[in-house]
């Protein structure tokens, strides 16, 4: 994490939650490596979100491929950049409940 905090673009993807409970009830932000090669996407969800949300992605090319891995639990997924570009579906975060996943770039697809 340190590496990216250091040296990495951060981007907002969501409006800032309010504490009034208004706004947003999801926050998500993602750090991008200078070659984009690789990012971190952090993920809350606040008390009163719904669900489900879709969260967008920066930084993909949709002609690759892409390894996402759930720091904590070490889960991994490969998705092509098509559907990472679409954004990531966030369904299964407790209420509140946070990620943190490490995006990196596999290949291009031919």
């Amino acid at each position: 994490v340190r590496r990216f905090v250091k040296d990495a673009t951060y981007y907002h993807l969501t409006n800032q939650p309010r504490r009034d409970g208004t706004l947003e009830r999801y926050a998500a932000f993602q750090y991008v490596r200078a070659d984009d090669a690789e990012s971190l996407l952090a993920i809350f969800r606040m008390p009163g979100a719904k669900k489900a949300r879709r969260i967008p992605v920066l930084a993909v090319d949709v002609t690759a491929s892409y390894q996402l891995t759930w720091l904590g639990d070490n889960r991994t997924r490969v998705v092509t950049g098509a559907v990472l570009s679409a954004g990531l579906w966030c369904d299964d975060l407790s209420e509140p409940g946070s990620a943190l996943i490490h995006i990196t770039r596999l290949h291009a697809n031919a």
